[in-house]
Formats: C-alpha cells, structure tokens, sequence
C-alpha cells in the first residue's frame, strides 16, 4: 500500500474523529466552543494523516507506523497521572506534569473545546493540577491553536504529495 492508495486512507482516516464528535450530542452540550474542538479534532486528523503520508513514502509499512502512533497517542493519554500506576499522586512535578498535559491530544481538543479540562475532578487530584500556575502552563485556545493545526496538516499533507 504505497503511494495515491495510502493518501487516500490516511486522509480519509482524518475524518473519523470530526466524525464522531458531530454524532454525540452528550459531548457537544459539555463544550462550550464545539466549532474549536472539531478544528482541533481535524488538524489532528490532518496531522496524522500527513505523517501516516510520509511514512508511506519511506521504508515503513503504513500500518507498523499507524501503530507507532496509536502507541505514542496511549503513552501520553496518562502521562500526567503517572498512568495509574504510579504511586505517588501526583506522580511528577508541576513543570514535568505541564509539559506532558501540553502534549495531551485529549486536552487539546477539549481545551480548543473551551473546557478547563485542568480544573476537571479526573486531573486535578491524580496530576496535581493544583499546582500548575499560569506561569507553567495555559489552556489552548481553539481560535489560535485549531486552524494552526489544521494548516500544519495540510502543509504535510502537501510536502508529502510534493516530494513524491
């Protein structure tokens, strides 16, 4: 699978998250911006899909790396709470814990969402959010973050296409 073939399905893979999103009126009533949450969904998607575009191109079969991506995406989905198995709570320190709630697909699409996912019962004990002051951190914002991340998607999915 090379090639036009696996543009096609990453690309349409992309779609998948907006998808869903769009069907579950729960999730849309929780967010406050959902036009925020679908772009970020979408630039994700996009940004998965230009990866999944350049590693068709390389020596890499495209589904060991569309492995390697749900594997990093599961690894950072817990990260900040230590995954449960940590047993000090909170499990790093507020600088490592806002680093890794930065690079949390999760938070970022409930952030660009408008929920303060870090004031939310399910982070604020386990990742000690508590501790994570403007200065370290801040929320993404869906007007700002959202279409960036959709130009990085389709720019990559461009440089893919381009270096063909």
């Amino acid at each position: 699978m090379r090639g036009p073939s696996a543009l096609v399905i990453a690309a349409s893979a992309s779609l998948c998250g907006p998808a869903a999103l769009a069907l579950d009126p729960v999730l849309l009533s929780a967010l406050h911006r959902p036009l925020g949450a679908f772009g970020a969904l979408s630039g994700l998607g996009l940004i998965g899909a230009a990866a999944g575009s350049w590693a068709a191109r390389s020596e890499m079969h495209p589904i060991v790396f569309a492995c390697w991506l749900v594997l990093v995406a599961l690894l950072g989905q817990g990260a900040a709470t230590g995954w449960g198995v940590v047993g000090a709570t909170p499990a790093f320190g507020p600088e490592l814990t806002a680093a890794l709630l930065d690079l949390s697909a999760q938070g970022f699409v409930l952030e660009c969402g408008g929920v303060d996912w870090m004031r939310g019962s399910a982070l604020y004990d386990a990742a000690g959010t508590d501790r994570i002051g403007p200065g370290l951190r801040s929320s993404w914002s869906g007007a700002v973050a959202a279409p960036l991340a959709i130009v990085v998607g389709c720019t990559g999915l461009l440089a893919a296409r381009a270096r063909r």
